[in-house]
């Protein structure tokens, strides 16, 4: 795990070691690059990747609205890195930051969620439902309902949108 967020990611990760210490082993010991990124930074860092602009600029803009994060699966299958940015995972602390300012949400709790479910991507499920699943339920552990209850709301808006199977970038 490697992250370029430390002040902002370090409380997030230390309550993810206190609710479920082997799941923070097993997060440490797998390569895992987490960026916390505004969505130009996403767009710059996916055309570095070879997506080519439109593409880059659509998925960035997709990220800008609606996710707390996104992990880039390589879509050849590969289940080891080749690339930098392979399983990257980005944090869109823009859209976190506007959502815990709206609802007065716990924003460690919300980011160690995300990061939860983002995980459940970095080992290589591009479901979205089972990470969703990870997500509440960690949500559970750390006994936080606003964020269980946020968790299940994206679980339904991306069934809604059709981003249930598979969505691999």
């Amino acid at each position: 795990m490697q992250t370029n967020g430390t002040g902002y990611l370090r409380q997030p990760f230390k309550l993810i070691r206190e609710a479920d210490p082997q799941l923070f082993k097993t997060m440490q010991a797998t390569y895992w690059p987490v960026l916390t990124a505004n969505w130009e930074e996403m767009a710059i860092s996916l055309l570095h990747a070879g997506m080519n602009f439109q593409d880059a600029l659509m998925q960035s803009n997709d990220y800008r609205e609606t996710a707390l994060g996104v992990t880039l699966l390589p879509m050849d299958g590969r289940t080891e890195p080749k690339e930098d940015l392979d399983f990257a995972t980005f944090i869109n602390r823009e859209h976190i930051s506007e959502i815990v300012e709206g609802s007065g949400m716990n924003e460690v709790n919300l980011v160690a969620a995300t990061l939860v479910h983002e995980f459940v991507h970095r080992q290589g499920e591009s479901n979205e439902d089972p990470a969703y699943s990870a997500g509440s339920a960690f949500a559970m552990k750390i006994d936080d309902l606003q964020v269980y209850m946020a968790s299940e709301m994206g679980r339904h808006q991306a069934a809604a949108m059709g981003l249930m199977e598979g969505t691999v970038i």
